[in-house]
Formats: structure tokens, C-alpha cells, sequence
């Protein structure tokens, strides 16, 4: 009984240092917050209090499709690795630009 006790006790141990699991994900932004440095995703998800070690440009905004990698744990987000903002090509084209 007591082998067993151990074995539970030392897994439940190992366990609760389980690594951060890496994950990203992209979606275009409804809302950029820079006070709060929150971004808010088409589905209604939030990246909150992103670190200032982040670089996020001041010209983001809605519309503007962002790829945020991050670690996390089963309960959210650990920590923030990246925001990569893909902006428009498109909205930026002026009707003279002839690229292509």
C-alpha cells in the first residue's frame, strides 16, 4: 500500500512540471487595446497583458490579421513568444499602384 502511495505521490509530482506546451494561432483582430495591450480576436478570444517585450505596431488594427505564438498551460496562456501582425496589401494599394 505504501509502494503505491509513493508511485501516486512522485507521478503527481512529475507531473507539475510538465512544460509549457508551444502553440500559435492567426485571426484577424476586432480590437486592439494599446492600454491594456490586449488584442481581441474574430472569435471573440483575448490575448491579454502581452509584455512590452512584445513588439506590436502602433498602426494595428481591426482587420488586421495577427499570428500570436505563445506557451501554454491547460489553464491559459504562460507566456508570449511572438505577435506577428500580416497587414492587408490590398488596403494599403493606392488605385495608381499597378503591382502585379
Amino acid at each position: 500500500m505504501f509502494a503505491r502511495a509513493l508511485l501516486l505521490t512522485g507521478g503527481l509530482f512529475a507531473a507539475s512540471f510538465s512544460p509549457a506546451l508551444a502553440d500559435s494561432v492567426t485571426a484577424t483582430v476586432i480590437d486592439w487595446n494599446a492600454a491594456s495591450r490586449t488584442i481581441t480576436l474574430e472569435d471573440h478570444s483575448q490575448f491579454t497583458e502581452i509584455p512590452a517585450t512584445i513588439k506590436i505596431p502602433a498602426d494595428l488594427a481591426p482587420g488586421d490579421q495577427v499570428t500570436v505564438d505563445y506557451e501554454a498551460y491547460d489553464n491559459g496562456v504562460a507566456s508570449y513568444n511572438s505577435v506577428t501582425v500580416i497587414k492587408d496589401i490590398a488596403k494599403r494599394l493606392t488605385p495608381n499602384d499597378k503591382r502585379g
